[in-house]
C-alpha cells in the first residue's frame, strides 16, 4: 500500500512537522484556500505537483469553499504558503490545469491586481506561478486553446481570464524557460519523478482522459465487450452496471488492481504466520492490523514489513494496544 497523506490546510498552518514529506512516500494534500479547488502532490523521489489553483469570484457563497476570516490573503497566497511549509523544494516541478473553470484556474475581473512584471495579473495559478516557480505547465488544450470552441472568445465574448492565463504562459515561456504541454492521454511517460528516477522507477503517474480522448482501456471494452484485470488477468464484463461509461470503466480496473494486489500480499502475509501466534485480524482498504505476540515481535515485524512493502510499497509502521492511540515507528 502507498503511504497517502490527506491534509486538509487551516487559517493558521500548524508548525507541527510530522507532516513533512519523507523519501519513499506519496503524499497528497487537499489544500482549503476558500475559493476553489487546489491539490499538492509530493512523490516518493520529491518531485512536487499541483493540481489546479482555484480562485472563484463567487467563492466566498459557495458552500464547498467556505471562507476564512483573514480577508487580507487572497486564495494564491495560501495556497503558496501551504506548499512552502510542506513542500521539499522551493519549486513547483509539475503544474496541472484540470480543466478552465474558475475554481480551478481563477478569475479575472476589474480590480485585480497585476504582476509587478506588468505582464498579466494575479489569480489562480497566475498568481500561483508569479510565487513560486513553476517548471512544467499542463493543461488540457495547449497549444491552440479551441477544443470545444475557441476558449479565448466563447460565445463571441472574450474570456478574460483564458487571456490573462495565456498571457501567463508567453511570458513565463520566455523569461523563465517554463515548459508548457499538453495532456497525453494514455501515457505514463509525461509525469515522472524528476529527482531520482532509476530509485522510482516503479513509481507511474498514468494519464486517463483529456478531452474525448481517454486511455485505451474503453477502446478495448468497445471492441471485445470486456477489459481484463491486470494482476490476476480476470474478465471485466461491467454485466448488470447502467449506463457503462469510460470513465465507471476505469474505476472498476483501479479497484480491481488494489484489491488484486493486497490480497496476493495478504496470502502471502497468512501464509507466513500459519506457524505463529502474531496473526492477522483486520483489513481495510489502506492498511493492515495485526495481533502480535510480543515474543516474537523482532522477527515477526520486520518480516511482514518487508512482504507489504514488495513492489514499491512502503508503508507507515504503527503500535499499540488502543487502535485510535497507535505511536508511529520510523
Amino acid at each position: 500500500m502507498l503511504g497517502v497523506l490527506f491534509v486538509y490546510s487551516q487559517e493558521n498552518i500548524n508548525s507541527d512537522t510530522s507532516l513533512k514529506w519523507q523519501e519513499g512516500y506519496l503524499d497528497i494534500h487537499f489544500i482549503h484556500n476558500g475559493r476553489g479547488n487546489a491539490s499538492f502532490m509530493v512523490f516518493p523521489d520529491g518531485t512536487s505537483l499541483l493540481y489546479d489553483a482555484g480562485d472563484s469570484k463567487k467563492g466566498t457563497k459557495n458552500p464547498n469553499y467556505p471562507p476564512f476570516s483573514q480577508k487580507n490573503i487572497s486564495a494564491g497566497e495560501r495556497v503558496v504558503n501551504y506548499i512552502k511549509h510542506f513542500s521539499p523544494t522551493d519549486t513547483l516541478d509539475y503544474a496541472l490545469i484540470s480543466h478552465f473553470h474558475n475554481d480551478h484556474y481563477g478569475t479575472i475581473k476589474k480590480n485585480t491586481i497585476t504582476s509587478k512584471n506588468g505582464a498579466y495579473k494575479l489569480s489562480g495559478i497566475t498568481e500561483v506561478g508569479d510565487m513560486l516557480p513553476i517548471r512544467i505547465l499542463i493543461d488540457r488544450a495547449y497549444p491552440n486553446y479551441n477544443y470545444p470552441y475557441d476558449l479565448r472568445t466563447p460565445k463571441g465574448k472574450e474570456n478574460k481570464t483564458m487571456i490573462n492565463y495565456l498571457k501567463f504562459i508567453i511570458h513565463h515561456q520566455k523569461e523563465s524557460g517554463m515548459i508548457v504541454e499538453q495532456l497525453v492521454p494514455g501515457t505514463n511517460k509525461q509525469i515522472i519523478p524528476l529527482n531520482q528516477p532509476q530509485k522510482f522507477k516503479k513509481f507511474e503517474v498514468r494519464n486517463i482522459k483529456v478531452n474525448d480522448l481517454i486511455w485505451k482501456l474503453w477502446g478495448e471494452y468497445k471492441k471485445q465487450g470486456y477489459i481484463t484485470t491486470p494482476v490476476e488477468r480476470r474478465p471485466i464484463t461491467m454485466e448488470g452496471v447502467e449506463r457503462v461509461t469510460a470513465n465507471k470503466l476505469f474505476n472498476y480496473y483501479l479497484q480491481a488492481l488494489e484489491t488484486e494486489v493486497s490480497v496476493r500480499k495478504m496470502e502471502r502475509v497468512v501464509a507466513y504466520l500459519q506457524d505463529k501466534t502474531s496473526k492477522l485480524i483486520l483489513y481495510t482498504y489502506d492498511s493492515l492490523l495485526f495481533d502480535v505476540d510480543s515474543a516474537e515481535a523482532r522477527e515477526v515485524v520486520p518480516a511482514l514489513r518487508t512482504m507489504i512493502e514488495e513492489g514499491n510499497f512502503p508503508v507507515k509502521l504503527k503500535y499499540g494496544d488502543i487502535y485510535s492511540k497507535m505511536k508511529s515507528v520510523s
